[in-house]
C-alpha cells in the first residue's frame, strides 16, 4: 500500500477550444473534468502499474465531493479529511483542439485550521506499514503461499539439511585416524548440534529458492573443523537493489505461519530456521568367529542395539579370526565397519579391549 498526500485538490475543467479570443464570447468543442493534484496524479500512474494507493489530503464543499468521486472511479481509496466551509478549488484549462497552447487559470483553496490539520497527522499516524495492508493483497499472497506449498517445501528443506548433516557425522567419524578414536570413544555417547537459518524467496514464476542462509553446525569431536563449508545450501543474494529493496520494506505480514513481505513481484519469505541434535554412540569392539560360533568383546559390558550389531557381523563375518568391529549408532540407524589394520593399531587395539576382554558378550543375546 502506497499513501499520496494532496493537500490541496482541485477539479480540473479541461475546455477546448478552436479559436479563443479574449472580450468574446467563445463556444468550447469538448469538456473534460479530471481530479487534480501532485499527490493525486502519483496515484493515478501507481494504480496503472498495479500498485495499491490510498490518497489523502484536505477536501471541501461540492467541489470536493467531485473530486473524491472522480478519484474514486480509478478504483483508488481515498481517506480525505472534509472541511466544513467554502469548496475545493476548480482549475480551469483553455486549450486549442491542436494541443499546441493552453492558459491556465489556478484558482484558490479553501482555508485549512490547525484542527483539520491535526485530524490528518492522526490519520497519517494511525498507518502502521508493518501491519495495514488490504485484503485482497492478503489474500493474493495467501494464494500463492498455498499453491507453492510453502510448509512443505520448509520441511523438505529440514529434511534434506539434516539428513546431509547427519551423513557428515558419519563421514567424519569413519575419516578418523584409529589412534584417535580409541581416545575419543572413552565418552561413548556423544552429541553434535545443527542449527540452520535461512530465508526464501519466491519469484514471479512461483519459484521457491534459498537466497540467503546461515548454518551453524557443531561437532567437537575427531578435530573437526568447523569452518570448513559443507552442503547444497551455499548463500544465493540477491542483488545490492534487491537486497536494499528488501531490507527496507516495513509492509511484512505472518501468515501460513511465516513472516512474509512483498516486493513487487517478489515474496520474501523470513525467520525460517530449525535446530536439531544428532545423538549417536560409536566404539570399536572385538569378534572372534568360530564356525557359526561369534563371541563379543566390548570395552564395556553393553552394546546399545546389540541384536543389530549381531546380525550384522553374521552376515558379513564368513571366516574363523578375530576381528574389530567399529560401529556407529546415530538417530537410531547403524553403520558397521571391519577395520583393516597393521599391528601396531591391532596392539593398541587389544589394549583398548583388555578389560573387555571380562565382558564376553555372546550370551547377551537371549538376555
Amino acid at each position: 500500500m502506497v499513501y499520496t498526500v494532496t493537500f490541496n485538490p482541485a477539479l480540473d475543467y479541461i475546455i477546448k477550444i478552436e479559436n479563443f479570443e479574449i472580450g468574446k464570447i467563445n463556444r468550447s468543442n469538448q469538456e473534460i473534468i479530471l481530479p487534480g493534484g501532485k499527490g493525486i496524479n502519483v496515484s493515478i500512474v501507481l494504480n496503472s502499474l498495479g500498485i495499491e494507493t490510498t490518497t489523502l489530503g484536505f477536501i471541501a464543499g461540492f467541489t470536493g465531493n467531485k473530486i473524491k468521486e472522480e478519484i474514486e472511479k480509478y478504483n483508488i481509496k481515498t481517506d480525505f479529511v472534509k472541511l466544513k466551509n467554502s469548496n475545493s478549488r476548480i482549475n480551469v484549462k483553455i486549450a486549442k483542439n491542436s494541443n499546441t497552447e493552453e492558459t491556465a487559470i489556478n484558482c484558490t483553496g479553501p482555508i485549512i485550521d490547525k484542527d483539520n490539520v491535526e485530524i490528518l497527522f492522526q490519520k497519517l499516524e494511525k498507518i502502521n506499514p508493518a501491519t495495514y495492508i488490504g485484503k485482497g493483497k492478503i489474500e493474493e499472497i495467501k494464494l500463492i503461499l498455498d499453491e507453492v506449498n510453502i510448509e512443505k517445501k520448509n520441511s523438505n528443506i529440514k529434511n534434506d539439511m539434516i539428513k546431509s548433516y547427519l551423513q557428515k557425522t558419519k563421514d567424519i567419524i569413519l575419516n578418523t585416524p584409529i589412534e584417535q578414536l580409541i581416545e575419543e570413544n572413552k565418552v561413548k555417547k556423544k552429541n553434535a548440534f545443527l542449527n540452520y537459518n535461512f530465508e526464501l524467496r519466491i519469484d514471479s514464476n512461483k519459484n521457491v529458492n534459498i537466497f540467503k542462509d546461515k548454518c551453524s553446525y557443531e561437532f567437537p569431536y575427531y578435530n573437526y573443523n568447523r569452518n570448513k563449508p559443507f552442503g547444497d545450501y551455499k548463500e544465493k543474494k540477491l542483488s545490492t537493489f534487491e537486497l536494499s529493496l528488501k531490507d527496507k520494506c516495513r509492509n511484512k505480514y505472518y501468515l501460513n505461519n511465516f513472516n512474509c513481505c512483498k516486493i513487487g513481484n517478489n515474496i520474501f519469505i523470513e525467520d525460517c530456521g530449525f535446530s536439531y541434535k544428532f545423538i549417536f554412540e560409536t566404539d570399536i569392539i572385538g569378534v572372534k568367529a568360530k564356525g557359526d560360533n561369534l563371541k563379543y568383546y566390548s570395552n564395556e559390558n553393553r552394546i546399545s542395539q546389540f541384536e543389530e550389531v549381531h546380525d550384522w557381523c553374521s552376515k558379513n563375518i564368513t571366516q574363523n579370526g578375530f576381528y574389530f568391529i567399529h560401529y556407529i549408532l546415530i538417530d537410531g540407524e547403524l553403520v558397521c565397519r571391519t577395520l583393516d589394520l597393521n599391528k601396531t593399531q591391532k596392539k593398541n587395539l587389544k589394549q583398548y579391549l583388555k578389560i573387555g576382554l571380562l565382558y564376553k558378550l555372546n550370551n547377551y543375546i537371549n538376555n
